[in-house]
Order: C-alpha cells, then sequence, then structure tokens
C-alpha cells in the first residue's frame, strides 16, 4: 500500500512524495515521526502555497500513511495554523469579487437572516438584519474579501470547519463545493464574527462562538434545514437557543432562554476545537492606522438604515 501511495503522492506532488519516500524508507516500511513530519508540511508550504493538488497529497497522506507516535496529531495542528490557511488560501482559493461570483452569498445573507434578533446572554450584543446587512455591504463594496478555497477536503481530517474569518486581514474562507443550505448555514456563522469583529468586540471565545452557533441555527430553521440532535454546539443551538431565537421566545427576562444559552456554552466548552481556549478573551478592538472599524461600522449602518 505504502509503495501505491508514493505513486498517488508523486502524480499531485514530487516534493511531498519525495519527503514522503523519505520518511517511509526505500522498502515503504516505515512510518513517519514527528520530525519528518514537519519536513512533509514545510515542503507543502515552501513556497507559502498550498496548491489542490498539495493538499489532495496531504490528505492521502493523513489517510493513508503509517506515523509513529504524535505525528499524525503533530501534522494535523500544523495545518490547522494560520498560516496554513494562508498559504491555501493563496495556493487554491479563488477571491470573489464580481457581484455574479458573491450572488450565492448575498442570497445567504438576504435571505436566512431576518429573524436574527436576539442579545447574548453571554457577550451582552444585540444581533439584528441589519448587522448582516452591513457586512454585506462592506463584502460587495470590497472593504473585506471572501475566498473560495478548493482543499480537496483537508478541511475535514483537520476538522477545522467549512469556512473560517480572520480579523486581522478581514479575510473570510469558504470551503468550495458546499451543498447551498450548508454554504448559507456556514456563511451566516463566519459573518456574525464579521459582526463581531467590526463592532470591535471584547469577550470570552465560549460566548463569541455560542452567539455564531445561535445565528446559524436561526439561518438554519429558516431555510427549513434539520439537523440531528447531539451534543455538538450546532445541534444544541438548533434544538435549544436557536430554536428559541427563531420562535421570537428569547428575552432578558426569559430563564428558559438563558438556560439554553448556557447549555449551549457547555457545549462549546466540550467541544475539541474550543477546549483549549474557551475561556481566554478575544478583542476585536484592533489599533488599525488605515481604518476605525467600528465608526465605519455605524456610518454604513445609519446609511441603510435611512434607506428603509
Amino acid at each position: 500500500m505504502s509503495s501505491e501511495l508514493y505513486t498517488k503522492l508523486r502524480r499531485l506532488d514530487r516534493g511531498i512524495a519525495a519527503a514522503y519516500k523519505s520518511a517511509v524508507g526505500s522498502s515503504y516500511r516505515g512510518s513517519i515521526s514527528k520530525r519528518e513530519a514537519r519536513v512533509i508540511f514545510n515542503k507543502a508550504v515552501d513556497n507559502e502555497r498550498i496548491s489542490t493538488k498539495e493538499a489532495k497529497a496531504l490528505v492521502l497522506i493523513i489517510d493513508d500513511a503509517r506515523f509513529g507516535t504524535d505525528a499524525k496529531e503533530y501534522l494535523i495542528k500544523k495545518l490547522k495554523t494560520s498560516a496554513a490557511k494562508e498559504a491555501l488560501r493563496d495556493g487554491s482559493g479563488k477571491l470573489l469579487l464580481a457581484s455574479s461570483e458573491l450572488a450565492k452569498l448575498n442570497n445567504a445573507l438576504k435571505q436566512f437572516t431576518n429573524k436574527i434578533n436576539f442579545k447574548s446572554p453571554g457577550s451582552n450584543i444585540r444581533y439584528t438584519p441589519r448587522d448582516y446587512s452591513v457586512i454585506k455591504y462592506l463584502i460587495n463594496e470590497h472593504w473585506l474579501f471572501v475566498y473560495e478555497l478548493k482543499d480537496s477536503g483537508l478541511h475535514k481530517r483537520t476538522k477545522t470547519g467549512k469556512g473560517v474569518y480572520f480579523s486581522s486581514s478581514d479575510e473570510l474562507y469558504l470551503v468550495a463545493g458546499l451543498g447551498s443550505k450548508s454554504y448559507a448555514s456556514m456563511t451566516v456563522h463566519e459573518v456574525t464574527h464579521a459582526i463581531q469583529d467590526w463592532r470591535d468586540i471584547r469577550s470570552k471565545v465560549k460566548y463569541i462562538e455560542a452567539d455564531a452557533y445561535v445565528a446559524q441555527a436561526v439561518a438554519n430553521h429558516t431555510m427549513g434545514r434539520s439537523i440531528s440532535e447531539g451534543n455538538k454546539p450546532w445541534q444544541v443551538a438548533y434544538h435549544g437557543a436557536g430554536k428559541m431565537v427563531y420562535e421570537n421566545r428569547d428575552g432578558s427576562r426569559n430563564q428558559a432562554w438563558k438556560d439554553a444559552y448556557q447549555d449551549l456554552v457547555q457545549a462549546v466548552e466540550g467541544h475539541g476545537l474550543y477546549s483549549h481556549k474557551h475561556n481566554k478573551r478575544r478583542n476585536y478592538r484592533e489599533n488599525s492606522p488605515v481604518v476605525d472599524e467600528r465608526k465605519v461600522y455605524r456610518i454604513i449602518l445609519r446609511k441603510l438604515t435611512r434607506r428603509r
């Protein structure tokens, strides 16, 4: 199997294939050590780009190669870093600028955010449909940039989700090839983080994420998307706090709403993506010398409000 894997890797990327062969030996009977996993990762990002083919090669290695102690976990951890995400953006991403390219995103934000109206018991922030209209405006006016990534399924192996928002660069990455409902759901979640960024929110990660999952759940209900029950944050949100917002049963005096939100926070705390950082404070207040994001946000919000 290892020789077959090498042949497949060589068709995709000779550098990664060579690093793999060096790790397992010419007999292909060895296993990849942690040090050799670092070599493979460095080979994938040596030009600060991870192409679609290189991503596919990494997927094959994660799926089929033999690893030594902690080596596979190390490789996956490296692929979760912002540097890896940026390399994927530059190597396999497409910047969406034209109105036709942004139509799917615009449609999601127009159709599935009209029921998002709640004040978070955690971050103490209120989210309304107008907030999503502001981000939609920022995207279409190119203050905020959207990339579609063809990562060959790498996000599934690293369990990093189908989208990510980077506040430092005002960039939203979405995985290519998602179904319409999955795309809309992920868009709403990540745009919620963009709202938090441009409003200069400061709160704990568990509340920042819980708010995004509530908004995502409301969007899922609005589009008629069914989510199975379970203990994952998106499942808890869909059947609890998000459902209450969708049905207008949230409110500062409603203890059931507060309890449902707290159940979601606990689900975030227990999820692998956040278990190591859920109590850390995320500060979106960036001292950018270029633009005061909060000020721009308020100006656009007033502008859009006057249009109605």
